[in-house]
């Protein structure tokens, strides 16, 4: 993806007083807060980025530089927040037409919602853009830099939330996959949670991913909670492959699991959502060889299916417990809801489904005995056997009160 040209500007000159110690140069991961602020923009391929210190100025400037990133001065920091924004803008890149603002204390944005604002810019460049979750408005804003002399020279009180405000004929609210934006860090509280939150920072949670299945590939709502279901299942069959002492990263399984049927409705859907997959986790952080893994156990999911063996162990164990937790919905749950889906959407006449309705479950007899995992060919058959006996019963009610005959 191709971004405009747009410059990052972090805000760190704050004396973190409800912290008791300053945020930026706070521990995180392989460095520090302000290091991680400057590696979110790089990897979201920004250029030009700058950092407005004024407390502990020489310590932030010395890694800043390490980073390669500019370094702007404020010696008026204890006016406010707001006097750094101001102090930022006037050290643009006069190529710059965008300036991403980011207080150093919301560490854990993905670079995918950095390069998504920018190409939600490109298209729209006199917009003030700002990211939302669950329809909260979060960060960081992506403002247009022909508006940084109107911010230097505001003066009204309210800061940088009160001059958007007086904007809001160009404010545009972008509904992101991204809980991060919404997440600061202030007490000491919140930075123990952002040490809990640094290990699965990657991983999309299921609210995530429905936001990735209504605005970036919209999706039926059946196969939204068809995801999490698939998902909850691949998670009890992990950690009873942990107990058994074996190596599986969940994260992954997690991410595979609630987005495998993400183009469930095109041809050649496994490998099609493999595809969409990569490309939208990429930018969540995950690793070339994790993107993988995902990638493999998504396009293996379907049944009936030539396997491919994946590079290691763990990545076969995550595909298989993807395909065994997609194949336990078979059982009873295919004829709670997935067949009704299916009937919904596709609204056959009752004499084709009726038809099809044999070779289906013959298809189900099958696939009960292709479970995988330990556990899947532990309890798997016997799964599809509970969900045969419902599927005739429910053939034999159907052509009873319909009154058709083969």
């Amino acid at each position: 993806m191709n971004l405009p040209p747009l410059s990052g500007l972090i805000l760190a000159a704050g004396r973190s007083t409800r912290m008791g110690r300053p945020k930026a140069l706070l521990p995180l991961g392989p460095g520090t807060l302000i290091e991680q602020a400057v590696a979110l923009f790089r990897e979201a391929g920004l250029r030009d980025i700058l950092a407005v210190v004024g407390h502990r100025r020489e310590k932030l400037a010395a890694l800043l530089g390490a980073a390669g990133a500019r370094v702007v001065v404020n010696p008026h920091y204890d006016a406010g927040m707001f006097s750094s924004v101001q102090a930022g803008v006037g050290q643009l890149d006069p190529a710059a037409t965008g300036v991403f603002v980011l207080p150093v204390d919301v560490p854990l944005v993905r670079p995918w919602t950095l390069r998504h604002l920018g190409a939600v810019f490109a298209a729209r460049p006199t917009r003030i853009l700002v990211p939302t979750f669950a329809g909260q408005p979060g960060h960081p804003p992506l403002i247009p830099a022909a508006l940084a002399p109107e911010i230097a020279a505001f003066r009204a009180p309210g800061g940088l939330r009160a001059f958007l405000t007086s904007r809001r004929e160009r404010l545009q609210a972008v509904e992101v996959p991204d809980r991060h934006v919404l997440f600061d860090v202030d007490r000491p509280a919140d930075y123990a949670e952002l040490r809990a939150r640094w290990r699965t920072r990657d991983v999309p949670t299921p609210a995530e991913c429905a936001v990735i299945m209504t605005t970036i590939h919209p999706t039926p709502l059946a196969l939204r909670g068809h995801g999490d279901e698939v998902a909850r299942v691949a998670d009890a069959l992990a950690r009873a492959l942990e107990e058994a002492g074996e190596a599986l990263d969940s994260g992954l399984l997690q991410a595979a699991a609630l987005l495998h049927d993400i183009c469930r409705k095109s041809p050649d859907h496994a490998a099609k959502g493999a595809c969409f997959a990569a490309e939208v986790l990429v930018g969540f952080g995950f690793s070339a060889g994790e993107i993988a893994d995902i990638r493999l156990a998504i396009e293996s999911h379907e049944a009936f299916r030539p396997i491919r063996a994946a590079a290691s162990v763990e990545a076969n164990l995550v595909a298989d417990c993807l395909y065994d937790a997609d194949k336990f919905r078979w059982g009873p749950d295919n004829f709670r809801d997935t067949v009704w889906d299916m009937v919904a959407f596709h609204a056959p006449p009752l004499e084709v489904f009726l038809a099809r309705y044999p070779a289906g479950l013959e298809s189900l007899e099958r696939i009960g005995q292709t479970f995988r995992s330990p556990t899947g060919r532990r309890f798997g058959p016997q799964f599809i056997r509970f969900g045969l006996a419902i599927g005739r019963e429910l053939l034999a009610v159907i052509r009873r009160d319909f009154a058709l005959r083969d």
